[in-house]
């Protein structure tokens, strides 16, 4: 019986070509050199611009099978931020928040990539002038599941 059952989806969009295309579509128009790799998972590689600052970091966005709503993004540079984990991926909302006030699969990678650009600006500033621009919320485990 088990063999008639469909391979579970590891998500909405991740396991399925349509939603995939639908969910990256924009972030390959704006960043044409953004590399994608399946592997376990999904994997984002692309340079992106610090904005007001002449840095370009590489970033790279993963989304792994068993949590394909949860990314884990690093971005290359120096890490001095007092929103880093401490294994230097990037904490950019507080995972426990409402999700009007963090990003959700379905705003897309290239939302997603703008809150990137933000967070790499306000770190960039961080080191600059010790001022943290923007909302803070204390961190936890990024390894940890949503609620």
């Amino acid at each position: 019986m088990a063999a008639l059952l469909p391979r579970r989806s590891p998500g909405p969009w991740l396991g399925n070509d349509r939603e995939r295309s639908r969910f990256e579509w924009p972030a390959r128009i704006a960043f044409p050199g953004m590399r994608a790799s399946d592997g376990p998972g999904r994997r984002y590689a692309l340079d992106i611009q610090v904005p007001f600052y002449e840095e370009v970091r590489h970033v790279t966005i993963e989304f792994p099978t068993r949590s394909a709503v949860v990314p884990t993004i690093r971005a290359d540079g120096p890490t001095e931020s007092p929103h880093r984990y401490p294994d230097g991926a990037i904490c950019i909302w507080y995972p426990w928040d409402p999700s009007a006030e963090r990003w959700v699969v379905t705003d897309g990678l290239l939302h997603l990539i703008r809150l990137v650009e933000v967070h790499l600006f306000r770190e960039a500033w961080w080191r600059e002038h010790h001022e943290w621009l923007g909302p803070e919320a204390p961190h936890g485990d990024p390894k940890r599941s949503e609620p």
